[in-house]
């Protein structure tokens, strides 16, 4: 990627973070519970003064009703880490009992800055390594089809008449234009000299098989020519100036890579959330972004790795785990380069290893282990909290659902979200590819987020990650759902007191997005689908008039919500009458968004088809 500009695009990242951060947080001044914030504190100050077997155990020197730690072991051992540099700073910030509820402003300075540390260390770092590696611009083909590019605008037509060694095929085309030997015995000099024949019979042809074979090899000769780095002038025609081209098209691929990673950098919700609200989600986030680089490319097992700290960050990482797990087993099952068992065994031994890595201390007993479990799983807390954007709370609206046993509610969230993931998990499962993978990520997400039991409006973070990994393919229907899940958490921010915040981020998004996907400076050439599918599969790959249409009314009706839960006093008997409408207008778009996102996943086997189709039929003619 173009290093300049990342380093203005992380820049203004970071700049817009701290500015964020200057604004208030979850609970400031609200005693006795404070919030998140206080809850984070909190749990530095545990884990400074408690042995790790008393982290997760209710004692009368832990009372877990008061912000018990409600995460996995690894997110303890980060707090351990907080907590032993905030002891370094001031005692009196992790001091037991005594610290709580502690509010100042080199306190809140030093809490800031340990967010902003690890954003900068984890979550930022793994947006530019997914875009410099895995982000899939035009003219560039799937890293995993096994097949080398040879030219932007042409097939693999060169590389039936040559090898792909640079000098011969600088030798065949300097030779074979003077060659007047109708039996030349040099490899591949006949079929050059057929090729340059039939295109010196007429003007170059896009569709022309020949041409294509020609530019072909041209453009084979200029990428390995030596002297690329000489002073010497090559005698191939045209070498220099595809050389040139190249070079022009490779500078705007990092520039463009480098502005895209700016505009995910700048996800309004995320910023809110972390540096607003107060949270680490960019620690559990970067993680399992890790793991996404990792398999797309080709380190499956560094992928696994990473994905496990992300899960041993935070439970909610089970959002992702069914693309991970079904993606890695479907392409254990169908390699051809490695044994299917030991390439599985391989796998399961580096996942089993990192949960061990991670939960060592707590494998002593098997009643340390319960404990673990019961705090990150905590079904006794209900079906979901406050005004959450998914099915559960819109449906509770006319069926009390929270009335209900908790078991039962269980059993239905289970059963309903299996249900959910089946389709796309078994499509992934059956023929995995890393452009399915991407969309079953979002999908798995936002089937957890609607349908399971236990349910954070902030747990919409997790569905925005792998929505913001498909933002180039499809920018409207991405920066849209972006969008929506931002003002989804509105009522949460509003009562946290970023209004201002809220809006500077969301505009900024938003003329971001607009500068690089659709104003007259984006990229000409939009990613379409072939002619050979159908039109249901081109409206799914591109975005239409209607799209547009819809969007635009999306966004000004979610304005108005917003501007009339400030403006209208809503009734006595329904106090929460606007975060219950905004949050039931979210989960509509949600679910509009779960089905799109799953014809996206579905239509992919059906374009791979089409283009392998076209491909076949180039070959034969």
């Amino acid at each position: 990627m173009d290093s300049s500009v990342v380093v203005i695009c992380v820049s203004l990242a970071v700049a817009v973070r701290m500015l964020c951060a200057l604004g208030s947080y979850s609970g400031q001044g609200t005693p006795p519970m404070f919030g998140d914030y206080e809850a984070q504190r909190h749990w530095m100050e545990i884990t400074q003064n408690l042995p790790a077997e008393e982290w997760f155990v209710n004692s009368s020197r832990n009372d877990l009703m008061y912000w018990g730690i409600d995460y996995p072991p690894l997110t303890a051992y980060h707090s351990w880490i907080c907590g032993h540099i905030a002891k370094w700073f001031n005692p009196a910030w992790v001091k037991l009992f005594q610290s709580r509820g502690y509010e100042s402003n080199e306190h809140k300075t030093f809490m800031r800055y340990t967010v902003v540390i690890v954003d900068l260390f984890i979550y930022i770092p793994a947006v530019l390594s997914f875009c410099h590696y895995c982000l899939k611009l035009r003219g560039e083909r799937d890293k995993g089809s096994g097949k080398q590019p040879t030219c932007p605008d042409v097939d693999n037509g060169g590389s039936s008449v040559v090898g792909s060694k640079g000098h011969e095929v600088a030798e065949l085309l300097s030779h074979a234009p003077s060659c007047q030997d109708t039996d030349c015995h040099v490899t591949g000099c006949a079929k050059v000299k057929s090729v340059i024949q039939s295109c010196r019979q007429h003007k170059v042809k896009k569709d022309c098989p020949s041409c294509k074979q020609l530019v072909a090899l041209y453009y084979i000769h200029a990428m390995q020519c030596r002297h690329l780095e000489a002073d010497s002038v090559c005698e191939v025609p045209c070498c220099a100036e595809i050389r040139l081209r190249v070079r022009q098209q490779q500078r705007h691929k990092s520039m463009r890579q480098a502005v895209i990673a700016g505009v995910m950098l700048l996800y309004p919700g995320l910023i809110l959330i972390d540096h607003g609200h107060f949270q680490y989600n960019c620690v559990s986030l970067g993680f399992a972004l890790w793991g996404v680089v990792g398999l797309c490319t080709g380190h499956n097992l560094l992928g696994s790795i990473m994905f496990c700290l992300a899960l041993n960050y935070k439970q909610m990482e089970l959002y992702h785990a069914m693309p991970f797990f079904c993606y890695l087993l479907g392409s254990c099952w169908h390699t051809k380069t490695e044994n299917r068992v030991f390439k599985l065994l391989k796998l399961a031994a580096v996942v089993i290893a990192t949960f061990v890595a991670c939960w060592a201390p707590f494998l002593r007993e098997q009643e340390m282990v319960l404990h673990v479990l019961s705090r990150i799983f905590p079904v006794a807390r209900g079906l979901f909290e406050d005004k959450v954007s998914n099915v559960w709370c819109a449906l509770s609206i006319v069926i009390k659902l929270k009335q209900l046993p908790v078991e039962t509610m269980v059993r239905i969230s289970l059963i309903a979200t299996c249900m959910g993931l089946l389709p796309s998990s078994a499509n992934l499962l059956w023929k995995p590819s890393l452009h399915k993978f991407k969309y079953a990520l979002v999908n798995s997400s936002l089937v957890f987020f609607l349908f399971s039991f236990q349910v954070h409006e902030k747990s919409i973070l997790l569905a925005a990650l792998p929505v913001m990994l498909i933002l180039p393919e499809k920018p409207l229907a991405a920066s849209w759902f972006l969008l929506i899940s931002t003002f989804s958490m509105y009522p949460l921010l509003v009562k946290d007191g970023l209004l201002l915040q809220f809006f500077a981020t969301v505009l900024l998004f938003g003329l971001a997005v607009f500068a690089v996907f659709f104003s007259e400076h984006a990229d000409p050439h939009p990613q379409r689908a072939p002619l050979t599918t159908s039109r249901m599969q081109r409206l799914l790959t591109y975005d239409g008039v209607l799209l547009k249409i819809a969007f635009t009314l999306s966004c000004l009706e979610a304005v108005a919500l917003a501007i009339c839960s400030h403006l209208v006093e809503p009734p006595r008997h329904l106090p929460d009458l606007f975060p219950l409408l905004i949050a039931v207008y979210s989960c509509i778009h949600f679910l509009a968004f779960c089905g799109y996102f799953h014809l996206v996943q579905f239509s992919c086997l059906c374009m791979e088809r089409a283009t392998s189709e076209t491909i076949n039929k180039k070959k034969k003619k």
